[in-house]
């Protein structure tokens, strides 16, 4: 589904502003110092446990899958597809269902997902037992057989995906054992149930703690007053505007921390070794580097001793013991250092963030805001720190990249604890309308539903307590 300019929430960018921005491309590389964050990060948000830095990831995955090349993106930036649904959906867990994608789904019983086994040792903790539950379901060259192989780049994002998988068991057997009444089939009722609670998760618990109760409440009781798809997309039916995707969505990059408090024995206080970026990026079969295939068969599927703890990413026992890093301009060291970057080519996020919304066309943040009628921030708290400076020394106060000001807006507005005006509004909008365009979601088809599944409170704390085993690498039943 393309992208259509007279979609956008903003006015279309004045040649002026295109002219401004190609110039300003090259010296984009010099901003990358300046968006960099120190070792030692001086904030954090109570407000996000860490884990919902992974969950954003991976309901960025659920809701886009855009296959084109940056060079195709370029030549004709409009013509961007979508080629995953719009919709919050788990289309990345179910695929195409049991009939057409019986790959992700048990043999002998196609209501339950298919669940991978951790490897045959633990280097860190030689305790635990091998061949536990708790890892993605592999092929024989150690990729997952998963609806979006995205899913296994890192391996918080692989837990998070796991855990959606169990979810989904834990709720086929509830719905097996007459526990819920059977409507249709097993399935189809059982991922009913996980979709609604999932969609309850992102809403309730995701989107309010970034945008604010004011923000969303005033989108669903008062409407959507820029993101009107029914008029705007071709079909009426919901589309991902690039204000969206290529900028405030990615406001997560700036949540990332450098390393975790993983589980029992991977962390900074008495672990082997706290669990740094690089390491998450080890034990994932997509994004591995490693050339050896013993040494890769080592690390692929996980040791068992690389089973996540979720008490430490969510609040499901008490504060968590990572929380995110501040939703400010800037972004840990490691993401400035990607891997599988072409030598012609930045290797740093922020940069190929920047250089994305100049070369797609994106409308400059002061273009949005001011066809949204939002307050601006002014020139003074654009350039404030190193990175303003560096705003400031580009000529670009009064024509800022979306992405940077969606950051900038959230640090100077919010304290860098959820986003300003802007980004906000934009998010809130988006989700509240692909739930409305979606004739299969609970706002859709009922929207007085409460979840069922655990506390009237629902968030992502409850649905992991429901999928049990929440920290399986301290569980005695693992260990030797």
């Amino acid at each position: 589904m393309s992208n259509p300019p007279a979609a956008r929430y903003g006015r279309e960018s004045s040649d002026e502003c295109l002219l401004i921005c190609r110039r300003c491309e090259p010296p984009i590389r010099r901003w990358n110092n300046s968006v960099r964050r120190c070792a030692a990060p001086p904030g954090i948000t109570p407000i996000f446990p860490a884990g919902f830095t992974y969950l954003g990831q991976f309901i960025d995955h659920d809701i886009t899958l855009d296959t084109t090349g940056l060079g195709e993106q370029i030549a004709d930036p409009t013509a961007v597809l979508n080629f995953r649904s719009p919709k919050l959906d788990l289309d990345s867990i179910y695929g195409r269902g049991p009939v057409a994608d019986p790959q992700l789904y048990q043999r002998l019983n196609a209501s339950r997902m298919q669940i991978g086994r951790t490897n045959t040792q633990s280097i860190g903790k030689p305790s635990m037992k091998p061949n536990l539950p708790f890892d993605l379901p592999r092929g024989p060259q150690g990729l997952a057989i998963i609806g979006d192989p995205r899913n296994d780049e890192n391996l918080i994002v692989a837990q998070t995906h796991l855990a959606m998988l169990r979810f989904h068991n834990k709720v086929a057997q509830q719905v097996e054992q007459g526990n819920v009444v059977i409507v249709r089939s097993v399935f189809e009722d059982a991922r009913e149930l996980v979709q609604w609670h999932y969609q309850w998760v992102v809403l309730h618990d995701f989107v309010r703690r970034l945008v604010g109760d004011a923000v969303l409440s005033d989108v669903l009781e008062n409407g959507r007053k820029f993101y009107r798809f029914e008029e705007q997309s071709e079909f009426g039916e919901p589309y991902m505007p690039l204000e969206f995707s290529v900028a405030a969505y990615r406001m997560g990059h700036s949540m990332v921390r450098e390393i975790y408090d993983y589980n029992d024995v991977f962390n900074d206080h008495g672990g082997v070794t706290p669990a740094n970026l690089v390491l998450l990026f080890r034990f994932s079969g997509l994004s591995s580097n490693e050339p050896d295939p013993v040494k890769f068969a080592r690390d692929i599927p996980i040791p068992s001793d690389w089973i996540i703890d979720w008490n430490r990413f969510f609040d499901t026992n008490g504060p968590a013991a990572n929380p995110s890093l501040l939703l400010d301009p800037l972004i840990a060291n490691r993401l400035h250092q990607l891997n599988n970057i072409p030598a012609s080519e930045s290797a740093s996020l922020a940069v190929r963030n920047l250089q994305r919304s100049l070369k797609m066309g994106l409308p400059s943040a002061q273009d949005v805001a001011g066809f949204m009628g939002l307050p601006l921030l002014s020139e003074a708290q654009l350039t404030s720190d190193a990175d303003g400076q560096k705003l400031k020394e580009l000529q670009l106060p009064l024509k800022t990249p979306l992405w940077y000001y969606i950051l900038k807006e959230a640090q100077q507005q919010q304290g860098g604890k959820r986003l300003g005006a802007v980004g906000a509004r934009i998010v809130a909008e988006v989700f509240v309308g692909m739930l409305q365009g979606d004739p299969n979601s609970f706002l859709s088809r009922n929207p007085g539903w409460r979840p069922t599944l655990g506390a009237a409170n629902f968030g992502m704390a409850e649905l992991l307590k429901f999928a049990g085993d929440l920290d399986p690498v301290r569980d005695p039943n693992n260990i030797s």
